[in-house]
């Protein structure tokens, strides 16, 4: 009985390369956007524990510019985080594309497995009748029968 060959079979391989690809751009851009979130609870912090530390008079200046500043930063981060969820937004889309592109031949690869399977099974039942029935023709030449 020969082995199953599927037709496709590069085909498929490339897509699950071109697949494991942009599923890797996929986690980079979230490691991304992950660390601008970070960078932005990080100003927060700072911000939280300016405005609760108290200071005299002469460093409230200081303190006004520290914390305009790091509002600043935080709106620039937050602007910068809408970005990188854009293009992790654009980055899922076509990985989900390219996967359910590469689930399509996959699908086509286990109908054909399927069918090689169901055939297999008919021919080998259909050797295994053949091979009865001619045990069955011999006996009864040989034993006279006929």
């Amino acid at each position: 009985m020969k082995k199953f060959k599927f037709n496709l079979e590069t085909v498929l391989s490339i897509r699950e390369n071109i697949e494991k690809e942009w599923e890797a751009k996929l986690g980079l851009a979230n490691k991304e956007v992950q660390l601008v979130k970070n960078r932005i609870s990080e100003i927060e912090s700072k911000l939280n524990s300016s405005r609760l530390s108290s200071v005299d008079i002469s460093q409230m200046q200081v303190k006004c510019i520290y914390e305009d500043r790091l509002l600043y930063q935080k709106k620039r981060e937050e602007s910068l985080l809408k970005e990188k969820e854009l293009d992790r937004d654009r980055v899922k889309e076509v990985y989900l594309q390219k996967s359910m592109e590469r689930k399509v031949i996959d699908k086509l690869k286990d109908n054909s497995l399927k069918k090689y399977k169901k055939e297999s099974l008919k021919e080998e039942t259909m050797f295994i009748n053949e091979i009865n029935n001619s045990s069955k023709i011999r006996e009864r030449l040989l034993g006279g029968t006929v």
